[in-house]
């Protein structure tokens, strides 16, 4: 049998590191994507593990840096993702083996881990010591047409007042989330008032039955959060909306099933409850 080893990425390992992930993933996994992901969030850089053998990369591991805010404090956080072993290496142990490299690196100098990983995946992470934080519902519901209409670019949001962490938006973090990100297309929706801002960040999906509008990002009173999202609903032409499932004064319909969140702590932080995920946290192209 071939030898795997495991060794940090370099830059020389990011192009056939593309390629397995291009042929098992599809075409968005290019060097323009991992630009944008892995080299110039706000959070950081990403760390990465690669597993080699007698013909060269034969896996990778990336752990993309993520910050929490919350009233009880903030967290450092990494989500593993962006992980593929090649058709040749598989059952050789090569995902547990760039996990194990991954968690140890990181020691302490972080607070959690955390990722949404796919029923294939999934018992690999509880293998690694992760748990289910809990299942990331989402509501699902019709909007009433409405007159608003759009209004300016949205800045920032207020993360930080809640008890349950929430990743810190910043008016940096939204510009490289959604208007740099080059394999999806976002509609930015803002409106002011004397004392608060209220936005929204959302798109267009054709990918199910029903063509829907994806609420990825949404701040505000109570007050306004409906109305926002009825008026980005008229200016797509959309009728079907999803939005996070804590979103209830947004779109009180049925809930559906999201995506199961798993976790693993590394060290005690000020967590305060399960982290609270925006439709744009988990969406694919993280």
């Amino acid at each position: 049998m071939t030898e795997i080893k495991i060794r940090e990425l370099d830059d020389a390992d990011v192009q056939p590191a593309l390629a397995i992930l291009a042929t098992e993933f599809g075409p968005e996994f290019t060097a323009d994507w991992f630009r944008w992901k892995h080299r110039s969030s706000p959070f950081g850089r990403s760390l990465g593990w690669v597993a080699t053998d007698s013909q060269g990369v034969a896996g990778v591991r990336l752990l993309l840096p993520w910050e929490f805010e919350s009233a009880r404090g903030e967290l450092s956080a990494y989500r593993p993702c962006d992980t593929v072993v090649h058709p040749r290496a598989r059952g050789k142990g090569v995902f547990t083996g760039l996990m194990r490299h991954a968690i140890a690196s990181l020691e302490s100098d972080v607070d959690i881990l955390f990722n949404t990983p796919n029923s294939q995946s999934r018992g690999g992470y509880f293998k690694m010591g992760f748990v289910v934080d809990h299942e990331l519902g989402q509501r699902l519901g019709v909007s009433r047409r409405t007159r608003e209409g759009l209004a300016k670019p949205v800045a920032e949001s207020d993360s930080g007042g809640s008890e349950s962490p929430r990743t810190v938006r910043t008016a940096e973090f939204l510009r490289w989330r959604y208007e740099e990100c080059p394999v999806r297309e976002y509609v930015s929706i803002g409106l002011e008032s004397v004392d608060e801002e209220h936005g929204l960040v959302c798109r267009v999906s054709d990918s199910s039955r029903v063509r829907q509008l994806l609420i990825h990002e949404l701040w505000g009173s109570d007050t306004v959060r409906r109305r926002l999202v009825r008026a980005a609903s008229a200016h797509n032409g959309t009728r079907v909306v999803r939005v996070r499932g804590s979103d209830r004064d947004a779109l009180p319909f049925s809930i559906v099933r999201g995506s199961t969140l798993v976790t693993r702590f590394e060290t005690a932080g000020p967590s305060g409850g399960p982290l609270d995920l925006s439709l744009g946290d988990v969406e694919d192209v993280l």
